[in-house]
């Protein structure tokens, strides 16, 4: 992958070459001029009243905007990443006027995402074409492109921005000579596999993009030194360009470490490992800008983060660094928490416990980080979450008498453990237990450093039952009669039947202490895993679990510590069932402190 800055001129007419600027069919269609609501700016109308304004306030000072990511072939070049803004500046150019794209300037748009699109574009080279009447039938590429240059238009015009048809040639040669972004060439066999890491869902430019966008252009910005009295000597005269080229310099070395620095951020955030931890989702920086707003009293947990938020911060170059500073401490939490195991793993376990407010999951984020590298602190939080404490309830700021106090929750949780049905009452919370002792286990290893637990299993969890439920059965009352029913719930008839069928009475088996469904009969496995084993006795899904052999399928759940532990029975007893239920409860007691009273 090469890499170099070029300006908006050096792209667009390459020395000695005549190009042709492909947009693949695999990108989605044109989207800058869309608004998230009526009273917002659209992405085009923020990018050229920031270059307008930086023109008029700054002529002489390079303006930044993000990397464009291409492949070279020959004499086509593909945009993997920039095709909104390499159209919008193109789109521009024509509405400041027909000669910037004609092709005496060598300047070919390819638009391969829709025959109807280069149609379009390619009759904005005809000076009687009419571009300004939006025809709502028309495909939503050309709408867009229509509703773009009436925005570019409006801006021209606009008394703010407005840009007098004399000016109109010195602003195509700032935008053409300032305008300036990372080039990076990538392998055309990776164009596709690129466009998908960086791009995502995204569509138009992201409220996260602006804040970039705006932290670059500012940092841009040399520092302003006091007038000097004009140099009386060519020494003095050589210092004074010397000092404004250092200062030049050093703004332009910033810019291009905050804009690798941010892109380096972007990657790991867009890693779906980390989406899937952090429970992220598509944005593209995670929720590390949002966190910060929250954080920093800008925006409320319930409101999406918009870039109007963030913009007071970013007022000049040195409340940027500033915030800039901020949000790389910020990054690093989320990085050194993620990649350490015992933070990775306590911090996932109360993360799967939050109430679904959007504040919550931001608390359990700052308890963890406010913690440093107390393990005992991260584990007992998690603890406490499992069973249903709030936030406040465990760090004793909760003033609402209503609510439960975390021994209380935890007793609550050890009354449904006991019950001799868990299984399909408190599965809850079975599986959150279940999966806490499997964790424990990896928080053992590497000398008590821990492993990082995979999480996956959450998301396609099953209790399995190791005496299978379809063995045993039980006598109720249905319809004025005593009927069998099996353990899966399968009215059998009468108890002959069901013993003729080589079943099992559950009061036989446990002596009124328990049952299948009981806690020492279950464990966490994988989905799959579960109807693998079907109705199989212990010893045939003891072979399967353990056959390292086996190519029938793929056995995750092998890699659940606590699970391989209760396979490692030689029988698999009413006896043994009641042993684990008595360890389990046992160890829970242990764990939450609670009294042996408890029983």
């Amino acid at each position: 992958m090469a890499t170099k800055f070029k300006t908006l001129r050096e792209f667009l007419y390459p020395q000695g070459k005549k190009v042709t600027f492909e947009i693949p069919n695999y990108q989605r269609g044109y989207k800058w001029a869309v608004k998230e609501r009526e009273d917002s700016q659209s992405s085009v109308e923020y990018l050229l009243t920031g270059l307008i304004l930086a023109w008029k306030n700054h002529p002489d000072q390079t303006y930044f905007l993000q990397g464009i990511t291409v492949s070279e072939d020959g004499n086509k070049i593909e945009i993997i990443d920039g095709q909104q803004r390499i159209t919008t500046l193109y789109l521009i150019l024509r509405v400041l006027g027909i000669s910037f794209i004609s092709k005496e300037n060598d300047i070919k748009l390819q638009y391969s995402v829709r025959a109807e699109s280069q149609t379009y574009l390619d009759n904005l080279k005809n000076g009687a074409f009419e571009w300004t009447y939006i025809n709502e039938s028309e495909p939503q590429d050309n709408h867009y492109f229509r509703e773009a240059m009436i925005q570019i238009n409006g801006i021209f015009d606009d008394e703010n921005t407005k840009l007098e048809s004399e000016k109109r040639i010195d602003f195509v040669n700032y935008i053409l000579d300032k305008v300036t972004f990372l080039y990076i060439v990538v392998d055309r066999q990776q164009a596709v596999n690129t466009f998908t890491m960086m791009n995502g869902n995204k569509a138009t430019m992201h409220q996260e993009e602006l804040v970039k966008a705006q932290m670059l252009h500012q940092v841009s910005i040399p520092v302003q030194v006091p007038d000097k009295e004009r140099p009386s000597t060519f020494d003095e005269l050589l210092e004074t360009i010397k000092d404004y080229t250092a200062r030049d310099w050093e703004a332009d070395a910033l810019r291009s470490r905050y804009a690798r620095e941010w892109d380096k951020w972007l990657y790991w955030w867009n890693r779906k490992e980390v989406r899937d931890f952090f429970g992220s989702g598509n944005k593209p920086m995670g929720l590390l800008l949002k966190y910060y707003s929250w954080e920093k009293h800008i925006v409320k947990s319930s409101e999406d983060f918009r870039y109007e938020f963030f913009k007071k911060l970013l007022e000049n170059a040195k409340t940027t660094k500033s915030v800039f500073k901020e949000i790389r401490d910020l990054q690093k939490k989320f990085e050194d928490v993620f990649r350490n195991p015992l933070s990775h793993n306590y911090l996932k376990l109360a993360l799967i416990c939050w109430n679904g407010q959007e504040e919550d999951k931001f608390r359990i984020l700052q308890y963890h980080f406010s913690t440093g590298s107390d393990m005992e602190k991260m584990k007992e939080y998690a603890q406490w979450r499992l069973v249903g404490a709030t936030h406040l309830a465990i760090v004793g700021n909760d003033q609402n008498l209503n609510s439960d106090t975390k021994e209380v929750c935890a007793r609550n949780t050890f009354d449904k453990l006991r019950d001799n049905i868990v299984y399909g009452q408190h599965n809850e919370a079975a599986f959150r237990q279940l999966l806490r002792l499997n964790v424990e286990e990896y928080n053992k290893l590497n000398g008590g450093s821990g492993v990082i637990f995979d999480f996956s299993v959450w998301n396609c969890r099953s209790l399995e039952h190791i005496l299978p439920k379809s063995k045993v059965f039980h006598m109720e009352e249905r319809d004025g009669k005593m009927v069998a029913i099996r353990g899966d719930g399968e009215c059998i008839g009468d108890e002959e039947k069901a013993m003729s069928q080589g079943l099992i009475n559950r009061e036989d088996l446990f002596k009124n202490n328990g049952s299948e469904h009981c806690i020492g009969n279950l464990v966490l496995l994988y989905k799959d895993n579960n109807s693998s084993f079907g109705n199989s006795d212990f010893d045939e899904k003891k072979r399967l679990f353990f056959d390292m052999s086996s190519q029938d399928f793929r056995f995750d759940s092998r890699s659940l510590l606590h699970s391989i532990a209760v396979f490692s029975e030689v029988k698999w007893t009413p006896e043994a069932i009641q042993r684990h239920r008595d360890m389990f409860l046992e160890r829970f007691r242990a764990d939450y402190g609670l009294d042996k009273g408890a029983k």
